[in-house]
């Protein structure tokens, strides 16, 4: 199934120009304040299970995007192992996906960022020149902080902006104490939704929370 399978090359869908690989003549460059979604076209030979339908996900009302807790979908196109894109079209040949890239700092960023197709087992993967400067002030936020029991387990919703996507990249200390970083949902208002698994349920009283991404480092103090 594999060699009936493959990405020849990935162009930007408005211009033609290729950001696959390191030597690509063009680059995906988003706008971190623009919610418009930024369309490719993925070239190549694809499989009869890769359809619109089959790769559409609906977000609930209001959220942006956000990355997945769980199992992923059967038949999907990933960036970045954490956001899934929206397929606009799709043949045999080649598909149009949108990534929707603002608020996101993951996208922010010089380099390559794995984009990833899977039906089943198999994958096949290229990587996408992205070419956006260092903007300084896109430093993590903390507005507001709850804690809740989801499941029976204790967790911490931190509302704010700025947050990553991918979970290895927002770094949280409540009271000192490392916390693991489940989830991240972005609002379209650009807001950011950072849900935190807690080790123990805090007492009640005053707690510090420190949250620290590649940007930068913001605080907050208060009761729960």
């Amino acid at each position: 199934m594999t060699s009936n399978f493959y990405i020849s090359d990935v162009v930007l869908t408005a211009t033609g120009e290729s950001v696959m690989g390191a030597n690509a003549p063009g680059a995906l460059s988003p706008d971190y304040d623009n919610s418009t979604p930024v369309e490719i076209t993925v070239l190549g030979k694809f499989p009869g299970a890769f359809t619109e339908a089959g790769m559409r996900f609906t977000y609930e009302p209001g959220i942006l995007t956000q990355n997945f807790v769980g199992e992923l979908p059967t038949v999907r196109a990933l960036l970045h192992d954490v956001l899934i894109l929206e397929p606009k079209s799709v043949s045999a040949s080649s598909m149009t996906l949108a990534i929707q890239a603002g608020a996101i700092p993951d996208l922010q960023q010089q380099g390559l960022l794995k984009l990833t197709l899977t039906t089943g087992s198999v994958s096949q993967s290229a990587f996408l020149r992205f070419d956006v400067p260092f903007a300084p002030d896109h430093f993590p936020v903390i507005h507001q902080v709850a804690f809740q029991e989801i499941d029976g387990s204790p967790v911490l919703e931190v509302q704010g902006s700025n947050f990553y996507l991918s979970p290895e990249a927002n770094q949280c200390w409540l009271d000192g104490e490392k916390q693991t970083s489940l989830q991240t949902q972005i609002l379209w208002n650009g807001t950011s939704q950072l849900w935190l698994k807690l080790k123990t349920n805090p007492v009640a009283g005053s707690h510090h929370l420190r949250c620290h991404t590649p940007r930068g480092l913001n605080e907050w103090e208060g009761t729960l």
